[in-house]
């Protein structure tokens, strides 16, 4: 039996405790071979508790040259699709700073969410139209995923409709409360 665990530490403290103590239980009670694999930062409980079992420790710091790859990877496939950069005049020099801020910025941000703060950057780049947009906004690249999705929760605001600002956070609300992930052909 091989049991996957990713991101131990976002469970909140009970559940991670009861957690826990059911993979020690696992461990010692079982008489099959049972393998456990957690995902988890170094939250000092967990490393406590798994501290006698092997484990192999991997840095984010370590991940550079991915997140480098995938920025690279994901701006080159954005404008091949014309998702990004579609009227530009300047392709080519816009394409290299968008991978060099949006890859150094990802070195730069939060230790965790690296990959989704470069693709969050990156999906913003696309809603803009004007070689000038592009360049003021690879100015001023929000620095943290906080920052990202207050950006994202403000332009809500900014719908002209108040029917459509309802609409939207109402599904965010269903979004928040929800005990699964949904299909997006149920919100529509």
């Amino acid at each position: 039996v091989i049991i996957v665990i990713d991101a131990l530490d976002e469970c909140n403290p009970a559940t991670r405790r009861q957690f826990l103590n059911a993979i020690e239980s696992i461990l010692r009670d079982s008489s099959s071979l049972v393998k456990i694999f957690v995902s988890s930062r170094d939250d000092q409980d967990i490393v406590y508790k798994l501290q006698e079992y092997p484990n192999l420790e991997l840095s984010s710091d370590r991940n550079q040259d991915d997140i480098a790859k995938f920025v690279e990877s994901e701006t080159n496939s954005m404008i091949k699709s014309g998702a990004m950069l579609r009227y530009s005049t300047s392709k080519e020099e816009l394409r290299q700073r968008i991978i060099e801020e949006v890859t150094k910025g990802a070195h730069g941000a939060e230790r965790r969410g690296r990959f989704r703060w470069a693709a969050l950057q990156l999906q913003a780049l696309c809603d803009l139209s004007s070689d000038a947009a592009v360049r003021e906004r690879i100015g001023r690249l929000p620095p943290t995923l906080e920052d990202l999705y207050r950006e994202s929760l403000e332009k809500l605001d900014n719908y002209q409709a108040e029917a459509d600002r309802k609409y939207a956070r109402r599904i965010i609300g269903w979004l928040l409360c929800a005990r699964r992930n949904s299909a997006r052909t149920n919100f529509l």
